[in-house]
């Protein structure tokens, strides 16, 4: 029997602001070959079922086209997100003249009168035409209003209130919320964190900061949960979710979001109402997924939480990175800069600016410079020698002055952030044991390789390396072999692949440790130098066992609990 092509691989709701527009509806993922006939046919259904509907005729249709592709994106009401779905894929299916699948219940391809007959039975059993009036006010207003599938809530905090969809009745919808609601008295900062690399330290120096001057402050990440540094849960919770949780807890008074770019592509945002984002930096990292195959649109994607907003709000930017200066300002009009380099002639007037400069950082607001402290002494630039983690207390820095932390706390901070290991866990930490230097980092992508192995050789320059290598499954064979590359620019003496462990993600055991191997000994790698150990934990151990006093041990640990195991280990050996 013919297998059944399939043309589109994926089809989702975007309930929130997104890569394609300020408002929410449905993407489908065509795949393959995209006519302009396919599409004008797509664009029209789409118009056909709206009509019926009675949508909005402001509601745009996008098309995105891509490597694999294109994505097909339509605007809906926030609260027929199913619905249009379901037009989506009817219209897609329809425009190509082919019903590849079809479940009763569901719009046939084929039948035009039985599908939109069907949309509009799905819109009857769908509307909640109360939730979407009161949406659009709150969404005006730029009111905390957060909602999934089981709850809306309006407020942050002690002023969240909340009401779950089970007690909608559809045939009468009551009004979930008043429709003017009361925003809380007291302002609740919150932050939106997004980047190639530094996201997490970013997050946890911000949320120090915000304690300091404070508030209780939670803060999601990929390794969980938090309130007032306590993990409330554990896990990557860098998306929507994580947002939604930390931002209805009941003792949140500040939050910072870090707010991953598979979470935006995927859903979109789950907040609109920010008062600062940060955009740590553009680099090289999963190229294939959702449509995003080079920098410049990876660029587009971060810079999607300029649209969570508010109006006066400020988006902080790293002046260092040529995408940001080039992107940035037309994603949002209020721009902060940092620079290591200190060119920072991106900045307007209103700008805050924060510099290196002669070894300190130096905050000008209005061409007044406030001096923040010398950058050999925060531990967590490791004195100086780790540039990247400066970047990262720099953007934090900028974005609590944007909060309303004093700068008094904000020095603070800096001074003693990362003297412990528990204040930065799983990221940049610095162990002797045995007479070896030892890093573990997170560095998941070839860039952060890179900037770990240049601080492990500035600690470290003439030692015997050992490192570490593996990556998630769901990175392209292009992007596992350029961290290969990476490594063989340091020459390891002794290189332990490891597969990750929850981070498999269609891969099968050993493939990618593989596929580096094999990459590894074409460029010439020396077999004998090479190990390979199917945990985190034993490839650390092997890289033990081998040290002798002077080498430098550098150690990428990705999965949460690893990292854990790994710092204890690294603890008692110290």
């Amino acid at each position: 029997m013919a297998q059944l092509s399939i043309s589109f691989e994926g089809s989702r709701r975007l309930t929130g602001p997104n890569l394609f527009s300020a408002r929410p509806g449905a993407v489908l993922e065509a795949l393959g070959s995209v006519t302009s006939d396919c599409l004008a046919r797509w664009r029209r259904y789409v118009q056909r079922g709206r009509d019926l509907l009675d949508w909005p005729a402001t509601d745009a249709s996008i098309v995105r086209p891509h490597n694999q592709g294109a994505s097909l994106f339509i605007e809906a009401p926030i609260d027929l997100l199913m619905t249009a779905t379901e037009l989506n894929e009817w219209a897609w299916q329809t425009a190509r003249s082919e019903a590849e699948m079809h479940a009763p219940g569901h719009p046939l391809a084929g039948d035009e009168t039985a599908a939109l007959a069907t949309l509009a039975r799905m819109q009857r059993e769908e509307a909640h035409p109360a939730f979407r009036r009161n949406y659009l006010r709150w969404r005006e207003q730029f009111a905390p209003i957060l909602f999934d599938d089981e709850s809306v809530t309006l407020g942050i905090g002690r002023e969240c209130r909340q009401v779950r969809w089970a007690t909608k009745d559809i045939s009468a919808p009551a009004e979930l919320l008043p429709a003017d609601p009361a925003l809380p008295l007291e302002p609740t900062p919150v932050a939106m964190v997004t980047g190639s690399n530094g996201k997490t330290t970013s997050v946890r120096v911000l949320a120090a900061m915000l304690r300091a001057q404070g508030f209780r402050t939670a803060h999601n990440c990929t390794d969980g949960l938090f309130l007032n540094g306590q993990r409330l849960a554990r896990g990557d919770y860098s998306g929507p979710q994580g947002a939604r949780d930390v931002l209805r807890h009941p003792q949140t008074e500040a939050a910072v979001l870090e707010t991953a770019r598979g979470g935006m592509l995927r859903r979109g945002l789950a907040f609109t109402a920010a008062d600062a984002a940060l955009v740590t930096n553009i680099s090289d990292d999963h190229f294939g997924e959702y449509g995003i195959d080079t920098l410049e649109e990876l660029a587009e994607a971060k810079l999607v939480v300029a649209r969570g907003l508010k109006p006066d709000a400020r988006l902080i930017l790293n002046a260092d990175d040529p995408l940001l200066r080039r992107y940035g300002p037309a994603a949002w009009s209020h721009v902060d800069w940092f620079s290591l380099s200190g060119d920072v002639s991106c900045a307007k007037s209103d700008s805050a600016v924060l510099q290196v400069r002669d070894g300190r950082l130096t905050l000008s607001i209005a061409e007044v410079a406030h001096d923040l402290g010398a950058v050999a002494d925060f531990p967590l630039s490791l004195g100086g020698l780790a540039p990247y983690n400066t970047a990262n207390l720099m953007g934090a820095s900028l974005v609590a002055y944007r909060l309303g932390v004093d700068l008094a706390r904000i020095r603070s901070v800096l001074a003693t952030f990362g003297a412990e290991h528990g204040d930065n866990p799983g990221r940049l930490q610095r162990y002797r044991v045995r007479g070896a230097d030892v890093l573990t980092d997170y560095a998941h992508n070839p860039d952060g390789l890179a900037k770990l192995l240049q601080v492990a050789r500035a600690i470290n320059p003439r030692g015997r390396l050992a490192l570490i290598l593996g990556q998630a499954g769901n990175r392209d064979n292009t992007e596992i072999l350029a961290l290969a590359d990476v490594a063989m620019r340091f020459r390891p003496d002794l290189l332990v692949l490891k597969d990750l462990q929850g981070y498999m993600r269609g891969r099968a055991f050993g493939e990618v440790p593989q596929l580096i191997r094999e990459h590894l000994l074409d460029l010439g790698f020396d077999a004998s130098r090479l190990r390979q150990h199917q945990t985190e934990l034993e490839a650390v151990q092997c890289c033990l066992d081998w040290a002798t006093p002077g080498d430098l041990l550098v150690l990428p640990v990705h999965a949460s609990t690893a990292q854990e195991a790994v710092a204890a280990l690294l603890e008692r050996a110290s």
